[in-house]
């Protein structure tokens, strides 16, 4: 993963708050670029590189790497559970008991509190780990196994069903 600054006279019209977004390989190769030589400003090629890099962080595609936190703290034992341990694979019940309440409450809540299903928080909470680990560097295989998929099939399927790009292609 890497992150890049721009100045408020680069930026421009760019949203001013951090955002993920999917690299396309040109501005990856022009991210890389920048890093590689410093600063970007000025006239002649660094300006119409600037121009260039701007244009296509504008176009690139945001990605949902937000995990809302449910408030209610039996929720929230759970959602740090599950977060923290994507791999546990243990039945849902199981550790709703073990958060202090029953698995019907939680199926209420997550919805309520942080408009997904407990299921789609628990998949999503795999799919965000995964995403870290693999912009870490890791194997497709290796961040799928990590993160409670039994095989790295059922993992590329979900990962590019929720952020448009196949792991392989994220990890870059």
């Amino acid at each position: 993963m890497r992150t890049l600054y721009l100045s408020p006279r680069i930026a421009g019209g760019l949203p001013e708050a951090a955002v993920a977004l999917e690299v396309a390989p040109l501005l990856r190769e022009l991210v890389l670029h920048v890093l590689a030589r410093g600063m970007l400003g000025g006239e002649g090629d660094e300006g119409r590189m600037a121009a260039v890099l701007v244009d296509r962080i504008a176009a690139a595609r945001p990605q949902d790497l937000a995990l809302p936190l449910p408030a209610d703290r039996r929720a929230l034992a759970l959602a740090e559970r599950l977060r923290d341990d994507p791999a546990d694979r243990r039945a849902l019940a199981t550790l709703a008991r073990e958060a202090g309440a029953s698995l019907r409450t939680l199926q209420r809540l997550f919805p309520d509190q942080t408009g997904l299903s407990l299921d789609a928080w628990r998949q999503k909470a795999r799919l965000v780990q995964a995403a870290a680990a693999l912009a870490a560097g890791a194997a497709v295989t290796v961040a799928a196994l990590d993160c409670g998929y039994d095989s790295p099939s059922a993992f590329i399927t979900a990962f590019k069903r929720q952020f448009g790009v196949t792991p392989g292609r994220w990890r870059g």
